[in-house]
């Protein structure tokens, strides 16, 4: 949690400067530009059946293109659009938590990304103190509850427009593994076909980006949501301790399928093993554990042990 603010003259005018309300927008006007981007290359390669991400190809000029050509922009919004709902819903769960409880916190922040996803995700800034367990599961849960009840109708349209494409998973730079809910839904439109020959419409591949998104925050470790929601359903920093190290120790292995699992667990290792504490340790209500059994079964359906493979 944070710590006490340095109320010096240079600390105070630093954190007006990172707390002007400009930053917020700017973050989202830039977040929302790289996503038209990364969407209008998405929507061209599906229109034309090429592949989503050719190999060995690192195409930027889309960045360029929303400028010389505007009129492309309109092709980019299913992808934009609905990767930055679900990220915003995520985010906005969180900040409207931190209001509802009279937990000072900043409004969010967006994280673009010019070179694959179009964003890397979004940011609420805790300012303040959480004192009770209940507070503290409520802010944590709110954000992946929002972003999946987003997720969740964007991934079942976005199938509903995906096509069949004998071959196409071949053909591509990239290979996308899939979690229980995503093959769930791709088992309703295409029954028994391999995923390599079904090509997700952009804004299926955003929800599967915001799924993914979501199992993340959900890993039960340091100051993740899932972190925050051990805390807050144990209020013992032992039993968070122990999911901390044991989702360290799960990270290793799965880097086997996924090398990118090695360098998240080294950054969760670096940064992520501090722990939430709330002074009032009344357990949770029915209600709130019912919730976090919810909790847990979003990011078992979610959860993608090989998300993506190099292929092609």
């Amino acid at each position: 949690m944070p710590s006490g603010d340095d109320q010096s003259a240079p600390s105070l005018a630093r954190r007006r400067w990172l707390e002007a309300p400009w930053l917020n927008w700017l973050s989202l006007g830039a977040t929302l530009y790289t996503a038209l981007a990364v969407g209008t290359r998405l929507q061209a390669n599906f229109d034309a059946g090429r592949p989503p991400f050719p190999p060995g190809i690192l195409d930027l000029d889309s960045l360029a293109g929303l400028i010389l050509h505007p009129q492309t922009i309109l092709a980019g919004l299913p992808y934009a659009v609905t990767l930055l709902a679900i990220i915003a819903a995520h985010e906005l769960g969180h900040y409207f938590a931190c209001r509802r409880h009279g937990v000072a916190a900043s409004a969010p922040y967006f994280v673009p990304d010019p070179f694959f996803l179009g964003s890397l995700g979004g940011r609420v800034l805790v300012r303040g103190p959480i004192y009770s367990r209940r507070v503290l599961f409520d802010i944590g849960v709110a954000g992946p509850l929002a972003g999946f009840a987003v997720a969740v109708p964007a991934l079942i349209i976005g199938m509903a427009l995906s096509k069949k494409a004998a071959g196409i998973g071949d053909l591509s730079g990239l290979e996308f593994g899939g979690s229980l809910f995503v093959d769930f839904v791709q088992g309703m439109f295409f029954p028994a076909l391999p995923d390599r020959d079904v090509y997700y419409h952009p804004m299926a591949r955003a929800a599967w980006f915001g799924l993914l998104a979501t199992a993340l925050n959900l890993l039960p470790a340091g100051t993740l949501d899932g972190g925050y929601l051990v805390w807050a359903v144990t209020g013992r920093r032992k039993v968070h301790a122990a999911a901390t190290l044991a989702t360290l120790g799960a990270l290793v292995p799965l880097s086997v399928f996924f090398l990118p699992w090695m360098a998240w667990a080294a950054v969760l290792f670096v940064f992520a093993r501090r722990h939430p504490y709330a002074h009032d340790l009344a357990p949770l209500d029915v209600k709130r554990v019912i919730l976090a059994v919810v909790a847990l079964l979003i990011f078992v359906v979610s959860f993608m042990p090989a998300p993506i493979r190099y292929g092609g």
